[in-house]
């Protein structure tokens, strides 16, 4: 045999071995990844409106006195490494169907004090993901997202409650804001990190010897925000974030007849009162001088 035939059967090894390697490491993170069911127990109690069947792509979301306060557009994956373990890899994906909006706020009533969140996502009845804004006289902010689920059966190994809450980390939303009549866009996938809050920042690690934290991160995509709208019925100009500045990603056409999704206005007080105290210290405070949770 020569090398030339010693060369090729050994170049058809190493393919072999790779492919195999390959089909390997997806079954593994397989087993890791686990996607959760939708039968959970409620986080906050109330009835809401659901998405219609025909799924438009504009939330609508009206506040208590009927007035549309929110348009917002998005898609949302968290993922969350129990005990800071990412071998064990547990997503939660915002579905693109039975999502449910609402809001804690009077949309021309925003006292520079609170704390409730202007939108609030819910679905399967068991999964928020809240959105704190503000605004002066100019513009608007996002200053906090916050995560809020049940773990009744979600496999997050040990917990201290049923409720679990992550908020986004400090300084991390600084760039998410624009004019007051205009909209925030970002159609590329965006990672933002999320912390645990105070009651659930440490978890008892497994070999029982040492406290570990829980580490997760929000992806929002398609993301598209506009609170505070006041005579608008539609989107403004648009504000666009820089990923999508580098990537030359366009806005989409809109069909001006696009059913629109309109959420209900609920009170979520269980959730004021369970993060209320934990995200006062962190939604009104700016990039600079904000605090850190710990």
């Amino acid at each position: 045999m020569d090398s030339q035939h010693i060369i090729y059967i050994f170049g058809q090894c190493l393919i072999v071995l790779q492919a195999i390697f390959f089909l390997s490491m997806v079954d593994a993170a397989a087993d890791i990844s686990t996607t959760l069911p939708p039968n959970f127990v409620p986080v906050i109690d109330g009835a809401v409106t659901v998405r219609p069947a025909d799924l438009p792509e504009i939330l609508s979301v009206p506040d208590a006195k009927g007035e549309i306060c929110t348009l917002a557009s998005l898609e949302a994956t968290i993922v969350i490494w129990p005990e800071g373990d990412e071998s064990r890899n547990v997503q939660i994906k915002m579905p693109d169907r039975d999502v449910n909006v609402s809001t804690v706020q009077n949309c021309f009533n925003n006292p520079s004090s609170s704390v409730k969140p202007l939108l609030v996502v819910t679905w399967s009845s068991s999964f928020q993901l809240c959105f704190y804004i503000s605004k002066d006289e100019n513009q608007w902010s996002l200053d906090q997202i916050v995560f809020a689920f049940n773990t009744s059966e979600v496999p997050l190994g040990i917990v201290k409650s049923e409720l679990r809450t992550f908020r986004s980390e400090a300084n991390a939303l600084s760039d998410l804001k624009a004019p007051l009549g205009s909209f925030y866009r970002c159609f590329s996938p965006k990672p933002l990190s999320l912390l645990p809050l105070d009651g659930d920042s440490v978890v008892l690690g497994q070999n029982k010897s040492q406290n570990i934290q829980d580490k997760a991160f929000l992806r929002l995509s398609n993301f598209e925000l506009q609170p505070f709208l006041g005579d608008l019925k539609e989107f403004g100009e648009e504000v666009v974030c820089r990923e999508d500045v580098i990537t030359k990603r366009h806005r989409r056409r809109r069909d001006s007849s696009v059913t629109i999704a309109v959420g209900s206005s609920l009170a979520v007080i269980s959730v004021v009162t369970v993060m209320g105290y934990a995200i006062f210290r962190y939604v009104k405070v700016k990039a600079v001088g904000y605090d850190t949770m710990k």
